[in-house]
């Protein structure tokens, strides 16, 4: 077909459809070509009011992603520029199981009403394991506590004072955890006020230490140093206050009161060390000389698994 024959048919497609419209009695032939061409711009206006539909969700989307994308980078990025009052750099730690009969069974301490059958052995097994984690090579620091940082509240319990009793429902509550000498220098917790524990305590095992936002909730603006709490029928005297320290939850502080793990050896006690070099072979060298004892696979970096 030439262009002209081209050119002449479509100028007869668009003439057509006029002349019909305009004709008082149209016949059947421009009965249909009328109605095809209102069909042809009904849904011409149909699909343009299609694409701009899909347009607008599709910017509304974009735009919400963005929003929402920004909103998360934010609070990620407050999260952790927040003041932590702690140092996980340069830490790693594990968890061991002494879930063996060897550690639950045997002697009990003397004169501890709260320890268990197989804490000598315990108490003995972490005393040897902090001495050979201090020794390893590049090591600054190392301490041991009862909970892994970082997995929210657990052991909380009441911060009774026997010298200002309070009905039951309003006394202050806080976590407990029981820890090593060195535990606040390994984690780059600030002491207030105070000391930390030391081996002379266990000639008088009956000491606590307490973080600010506990020391505060049970002796409000009072001098909580020298003064008793009783936890399991027994006094505890306040030797130290520390900072608060996000270690159960990076979005808040916690209350919390520390014992010394002499007075009751946990049965899965948390292993930290800050050293200036990777320790897992010494470590590994060092949890053989016990046989079951520290998962040395799980001495890894503290702010590795921060991020996870």
């Amino acid at each position: 077909m030439t262009p002209r024959w081209i050119a002449l048919a479509k100028s007869v497609s668009k003439v057509l459809p006029e002349a019909f419209e305009r004709c008082p009695s149209p016949g059947l032939v421009g009965l249909f070509l009328y109605q095809g061409r209102i069909s042809r711009l009904s849904d011409s206006k149909q699909t343009t009011r299609s694409r701009k539909l899909l347009v607008a969700v599709e910017v509304a989307c974009s735009v919400t992603l963005l929003i929402v994308t920004g909103l998360i980078t934010r609070s990620f990025s407050h999260l952790l520029s927040q003041e932590r009052q702690f140092n996980s750099q340069q830490v790693v730690i594990s968890k061991a199981d002494l879930s063996n009969p060897k550690y639950s069974s045997g002697e009990e301490m003397p004169d501890n009403p709260g320890a268990d059958r197989g804490s000598l052995a315990r108490d003995s097994m972490i005393d040897r394991t902090l001495d050979q984690l201090r020794a390893l090579p590049g090591v600054h620091s190392a301490a041991m506590t009862s909970v892994m940082p970082l997995t929210g509240d657990m052991n909380v319990d009441g911060l009774v004072r026997p010298d200002h009793p309070v009905p039951q429902g309003r006394v202050p509550m806080a976590n407990r955890r029981f820890t090593s000498p060195g535990y606040f220098s390994t984690m780059e917790i600030p002491l207030l006020a105070g000391r930390d524990f030391s081996e002379k305590d266990r000639e008088n095992p009956r000491v606590v230490i307490l973080s600010d936002k506990a020391a505060k909730a049970a002796f409000a603006e009072e001098n909580p140093l020298g003064r008793n709490l009783r936890h399991w029928g027994r006094n505890y005297t306040v030797v130290g206050i520390a900072s608060d320290a996000r270690t159960n939850d990076l979005k808040r502080d916690a209350p919390i009161f520390y014992l010394p793990y002499w007075d009751f050896p946990p049965e899965s006690p948390v292993f930290m060390v800050r050293s200036s070099q990777t320790i897992r072979p010494w470590a590994r060298r060092c949890a053989s000389s016990f046989g079951v004892l520290i998962q040395t696979s799980r001495f890894r970096p503290w702010f590795r698994r921060m991020r996870k």
